[in-house]
């Protein structure tokens, strides 16, 4: 597509790009999790991952990925490269893209926040083929508080319709060229910001057991009621409530994903042991020389030791989400 009918609007134009980008994340999933559990080697290196997900991927969201003033590879920064430069109008970066090894995509976002932010490129995505990590690098806070959205194609293989949707969403060509892209980031990024702060000023009045709000809660009380509560028990009530709402209501999935193991953080100090004897995976295969790692060890093995070992993070979140290990602290 040219970028002369990038342009052409309507609900109609974007529910075939969302058609045609369903089906091919539909066959990117489907190689995916052939690497994962079959450990076939669709992806050896970030080139494959760039040539086999990422460039098909902006072709169908209307990227002109044949003209290198559009789609740049290998865009130089100064200080380095970045993977793709998306570029409007032709050689001005908008978004830069950053490419890693499968299981990898951690260890690139500080250096590509610093590249984007020296040169004032105000969106980027990092990716490894399966996730994909949207940023605002000008924003405030830590590197996961520039964090606008994170996309797992492997924990929700079956979505490939709602990741259709955030990826259009994101990084449609006529999206990005009108700037609707990143005001939408930018949106989203502020909501997150003020849900987050709203839950900390709660906190903080429960915590200093804030006089007007027990004030006012015991009068409401009183008045309903005709009896006044302790304010012991006001405080207790308040400190119940914050934590069953810190429960019953999780942060969207670009703050916290739905399993915590899936955060590389959530893994020390644990200690992981095998819940099985016979084989998990084909003998022979990574998946079953990562597992008989731990196997080894009947007292189990910390996070630290399997990764000192050579091991990924990936195996480790495939065993525990099938049962075959438990990792307890």
């Amino acid at each position: 597509m040219t970028a002369g009918t990038q342009g052409m609007g309507g609900d109609a134009k974007v529910n075939d790009v969302i058609r045609r980008l369903k089906a091919t994340l539909d066959d990117i999933v489907g190689r995916l999790r052939e690497n994962h559990e079959n450990h076939e080697n669709h992806f050896p290196k970030e080139r494959a991952i760039s040539q086999g997900v990422v460039l098909p991927v902006l072709r169908n969201l209307n990227w002109n990925y044949e003209d290198t003033t559009v789609v740049w590879p290998e865009y130089p920064t100064g200080e380095g490269s970045v993977d793709f430069a998306l570029c409007h109008p032709p050689g001005k970066p908008k978004i830069f893209v950053e490419v890693k090894k499968l299981g990898a995509a951690d260890s690139g976002v500080k250096q590509a926040l610093e590249y984007a932010f020296h040169i004032g490129v105000p969106f980027i995505v990092l990716t490894d083929g399966a996730t994909w990590r949207f940023y605002l690098p000008a924003a405030q806070g830590s590197y996961e508080e520039r964090r606008v959205f994170m996309l797992d194609l492997l924990e929700r293989p079956t979505e490939t319709e709602e990741a259709a949707n955030a990826l259009h969403r994101y990084l449609e060509w006529s999206r990005v060229v009108s700037g609707d892209a990143l005001h939408d980031a930018q949106e989203e990024h502020d909501s997150q910001r003020n849900r987050t702060n709203i839950r900390k000023a709660w906190k903080n009045l429960v915590d200093r057991r804030e006089n007007s709000l027990i004030e006012l809660l015991a009068n409401s009380t009183e008045a309903e009621a005709g009896i006044r509560p302790e304010d012991t028990d006001i405080v207790n009530f308040l400190a119940s409530l914050h934590q069953r709402t810190s429960v019953s209501t999780p942060p969207p999935p670009s703050e916290e994903p739905e399993k915590p193991w899936n955060t590389a953080a959530w893994w020390p100090g644990r200690i992981i042991r095998s819940t099985r004897t016979e084989n998990p995976r084909q003998i022979g295969s990574q998946g079953w020389i990562v597992h008989k790692f731990i196997m080894d060890h009947a007292d189990g093995v910390t996070y630290e030791d399997y990764r000192a070992a050579g091991y990924t993070l990936n195996h480790l979140k495939w065993d525990l989400d099938h049962g075959y290990i438990t990792a307890e602290r």
